[in-house]
């Protein structure tokens, strides 16, 4: 994927999640964390949130995956935030060959 093309996907997950983006790198390798809660449209309280940092390879979505780093922002064990990266990896290698990250 070329660099235009990744932008095209970052200016895309800008749109979707405008309240949980933030672009961490604006020049390749790409960085940006998305903050994920259950109830992001404040409706109840939440009582977990992690945040999702991607790094995104030259070579990604043809040929690699994001690295994906996931931060623990309230209520989770260790063992959880592993078993979400590990499931948000899975996820990625099953989507490689196309931009996967709102996917993930």
């Amino acid at each position: 994927m070329s660099e235009s093309e990744q932008l095209e996907e970052i200016e895309a997950l800008e749109a979707i999640l405008p309240d949980c983006f933030t672009q961490i790198n604006t020049t390749q390798p790409f960085k940006y964390k998305i903050n994920i809660v259950p109830n992001a449209e404040g409706c109840g309280d939440n009582h977990v949130g992690v945040d999702v940092i991607f790094i995104i390879p030259l070579d990604y979505p043809d040929n690699s995956i994001p690295e994906i780093e996931i931060e623990i922002t309230k209520g989770l064990s260790k063992k959880q935030s592993e078993e979400l990266t590990e499931l948000a990896i899975n996820t990625a290698n099953e989507n490689i060959g196309n931009p996967n990250v709102f996917i993930i």
